[in-house]
Order: C-alpha cells, then sequence, then structure tokens
C-alpha cells in the first residue's frame, strides 16, 4: 500500500482524479494496518516456528506472484489495480467462529490464530469504508476492468498460496 501511495502521489498522477482521494484512502487505511506482519510472527512463533526462520526463508513463488503482480500494476500500468487486491483481502473476512473451529479441530490454541481474529473484528469495517471509497471514485470503464482483473487474479495467486502452506513444512 506504501508503494500505490507513492505512485498515487507522483508527479505524472497529480492531475488523475482518482487517485488523489484513492491517495488519501490509502494514508488512512495504511496506520490502520501497519503491524499485522508482526501479528503473523507472534502467532508463528505460539506454533513454535522461529521469526528468523521464516525472515529469513525465501518466499515460495506463489507468494512472490501474488504480491509481485501489485508491484508491476501500480508501476506500469496504474495504481488503481490496487483496489482489487485490498478488495479481496479484506472482502470477506474469516468469521470468528470459523477460526475458533479450525484451531480446535487442529488441536491449536487460539493464541497462534490472534491476527486471524482480529481481521475478523476490523475486516468488516475496512471492507465498509472500502465499499464507500469504490462508490466515490469516479473511475472509467477501464478503471473497473483493471479493477476486476486484479481481484481475480489475486484469488487465483491467494489460493495457489493457501495450497503451498497446506503442504508445507517450512520449520
Amino acid at each position: 500500500m506504501k508503494a500505490t501511495l507513492e505512485c498515487c502521489r507522483a508527479p505524472k498522477y497529480l492531475s488523475d482524479p482518482v487517485l488523489k482521494p484513492f491517495g488519501d484512502y490509502l494514508e488512512r487505511h495504511i496506520l490502520e494496518e501497519s503491524g499485522h506482519d508482526e501479528w503473523i510472527l507472534n502467532d508463528a512463533e505460539v506454533l513454535g516456528i522461529q521469526r528468523r526462520a521464516l525472515l529469513e526463508h525465501i518466499p515460495k513463488r506463489t507468494a512472490l506472484q501474488l504480491v509481485g503482480s501489485q508491484y508491476y500494476w501500480i508501476y506500469h500500468y496504474h495504481p488503481v489495480a490496487m483496489l482489487g487486491y485490498i478488495a479481496v483481502m479484506e472482502g470477506t473476512p474469516p468469521e470468528t467462529e470459523f477460526i475458533e473451529d479450525v484451531a480446535r479441530r487442529n488441536k491449536l490454541t487460539l493464541q497462534a490464530f490472534s491476527s486471524f481474529l482480529l481481521h475478523a473484528k476490523i475486516d468488516p469495517r475496512h471492507r465498509a469504508e472500502l465499499d464507500l471509497l469504490l462508490d466515490v471514485l469516479p473511475l472509467t470503464n477501464e478503471h473497473l476492468g483493471l479493477v476486476g482483473l486484479s481481484a481475480v487474479q489475486t484469488i487465483q495467486y491467494l489460493t495457489a498460496v493457501l495450497a503451498d502452506v497446506n503442504t508445507s513444512h517450512l520449520c
């Protein structure tokens, strides 16, 4: 999101009527999303996975595709593509009951799911804020197509990432 904000504020986009309000949204949202990487690392430690091992491990190809494709879109096409990624990542958070059930079925402590539990609480509000933004942005048909393409691509890559996690024996 920081890279997207940087692009929104780049001189070549200063007159873009979509990117000023999108940048304003990102400035607020980045603050709310900061620290999430630490939450995930903390959850991993509860499971006995060393923080250092995760940070030093070369990411899987699927994770690189998921994140790297967004960098490509924002730097080489148009930053509005990030709206599709955000919509997918915050659009349908798992419900608390589901997370609790996963922990129980796998005989894991809920402490290992703290980041998911927090997202279950805050992402419905984030989704509502994103919906409001999408309603007020003067998006063209080209923008909407790009946002949709980014969202579909994000779903495909996220599915592959989750399949990798399911079969991974990282640590």
